[in-house]
């Protein structure tokens, strides 16, 4: 439920004009992707993560431009 609310609200999920086809589901997979690599990246919420990228958009480029680390594993027993 959370998810919906930030796509529909912070993403403007509701006002977009993508309808026919496959795309609103390509669409649905991209905005999850953001939220989930903002979060990834230490936002504490997506409107920060967008604000921060809109402010210095070489640094959005660079980051889904690199390539990526791998993340540290925990070790099983």
């Amino acid at each position: 439920m959370i998810i919906h609310r930030v796509r529909d609200v912070d993403l403007g999920e509701d006002a977009s004009r993508i309808r026919t086809g496959q795309a609103p589901h390509v669409m649905v997979i991209f905005r999850n992707l953001a939220i989930s690599l903002l979060g990834l990246l230490g936002h504490d919420s997506p409107i920060e993560g967008l604000r921060h990228f809109a402010w210095n958009p070489a640094e959005a480029i660079r980051v889904v431009t690199r390539c990526p680390k791998p993340f540290a594993q925990a070790k099983m027993k």
